[in-house]
């Protein structure tokens, strides 16, 4: 039967329209499917590049590292104010529009909290330390250390960050952690939870302390020189954790540990004790120049994911792996980046004897030496005939402070009364 051309121009019309229609709601979908993924973790399709913006908003920031890009001779500090925080933009490939961007929120159940921010001074010296959550004996025994060893580096001049890897609710728990921070507070001692799910807590426990110069805002302050320690590994000395003239990263007893492979390139192992250098010097050697700060502790994770690969954000294990080091690792490949741009004169390497210049457990004798540099704290010293042997050296540091030496006595005897 002949259609009429009126009737065939009706028809073509309506076709189009519902063509649109169709079109228009399979675009749409496709959109909201794909910013879902987005937003749960999965990438979506087109493939697009992370790199990190800064806007108004509270939200994730993942940082895109570059391991094999020299370090920039003129990099600034980033400033940030407190109201800044980031956001994931999606970069499309060259072809295609730049202007998709897309906010993923934050998860406040893995942050970062900072308390006590330091008060900027020129010339401020920093001892960082780190402890995870003490939810057994042997965990308990570290953090013990944590407010006596506040003390022990404001003795020789460098205030302290302390790092506890958790959440402030996990901190006040238990009446033992609780009085841990209740001394850090009083100490003066700034102290930053970090909240991270309980497989990665040893890994960020161990690298946080490199990530400190992106922690904190440290905005006028980029000359604050920063040096690492252990929880338990009480100072001694002062004058070897300086930093030499002419010189711009110390690292102490440089030659202890061998070397390792990374991507097909040996590394000599540098222990994180003591490493020290600027907050400036700190963003460059870790590649933080473009980064403004860190406000989550995802950010840690997926930035020792994209340098060693999954099995870094796995459990780590304690004893001769290469999770185990993976601080010492990531700090050693990081100076040697650093000295493939300025040199190795830029770099003071100070060996040691540990057998003549350490008081150590294993041979405990709490007679400090000219020589001695630091002590390497007994297991559980709080406890009775343990605490004898750790009182003597505690009245030899603070021969002249009456109070000092009475506050380790209240310390450790509150301590005893927690675990009751």
């Amino acid at each position: 039967m002949d259609m009429k051309p009126e009737m065939r121009t009706y028809l073509i019309k309506k076709l189009g329209w519902i063509f649109l229609v169709i079109f228009g709601v399979t675009c749409y979908a496709y959109h909201a499917f794909s910013t879902v993924k987005c937003i749960h973790g999965e990438a979506p399709m087109p493939i697009f590049k992370l790199s990190m913006a800064t806007v108004e908003n509270k939200s994730v920031s993942v940082p895109q590292t570059t391991t094999n890009m020299p370090v920039s001779q003129t990099a600034p500090s980033m400033p940030v104010s407190k109201s800044t925080t980031s956001i994931l933009a999606l970069q499309t490939p060259k072809s295609m529009s730049v202007s998709q961007t897309m906010e993923v929120k934050h998860n406040e159940n893995i942050s970062i909290h900072v308390i006590n921010p330091p008060v900027h001074k020129q010339g401020m010296k920093y001892a960082v330390m780190s402890c995870v959550p003490a939810l057994i004996d042997s965990n308990i025994n570290y953090a013990f250390y944590l407010p006596t060893n506040v003390y022990m580096w404001q003795r020789l001049g460098f205030h302290t960050i302390s790092l506890l890897v958790g959440s402030p609710e996990e901190w006040s728990s238990r009446r033992p952690l609780k009085l841990i921070v209740d001394e850090l507070h009083k100490a003066g001692s700034t102290y930053i939870f970090i909240d991270v799910p309980q497989k990665n807590r040893i890994m960020i426990s161990q690298v946080s302390r490199l990530f400190i110069a992106a922690l904190i805002d440290w905005t006028g302050a980029e000359d604050a020189y920063i040096v690492m320690s252990d929880t338990d590994l009480w100072p001694v000395q002062s004058a070897v954790y300086d930093l030499r003239q002419n010189k711009t990263i110390l690292s102490l007893n440089s030659g202890c540990c061998g070397r390792f492979t990374h991507k097909g390139k040996s590394y000599s192992m540098l222990p994180m004790c003591n490493v020290g250098m600027t907050v400036n010097t700190w963003k460059q050697v870790m590649q933080f120049q473009n980064i403004s700060r860190f406000s989550d502790s995802q950010q840690i994770i997926d930035y020792v994911i994209n340098e060693f690969g999954p099995f870094a954000g796995e459990t780590v294990h304690k004893g001769e792996n290469s999770g185990w080091y993976l601080d010492q690792h990531l700090i050693s490949i990081r100076i040697q980046q650093w000295i493939d741009v300025y040199g190795s004169q830029t770099v003071s390497y100070v060996p040691r004897n540990t057998r003549t210049d350490r008081i150590d457990r294993s041979r405990w004798s709490p007679n400090p030496g000219p020589r001695t540099i630091d002590a390497h704290m007994l297991h559980f010293a709080y406890r009775s005939g343990t605490w004898e042997k750790v009182r003597p050296l505690i009245r030899i540091l603070f021969k002249d402070n009456s109070k000092m030496t009475e506050w380790f006595e209240n310390y450790r005897n509150n301590f005893l009364r927690t675990l009751s």
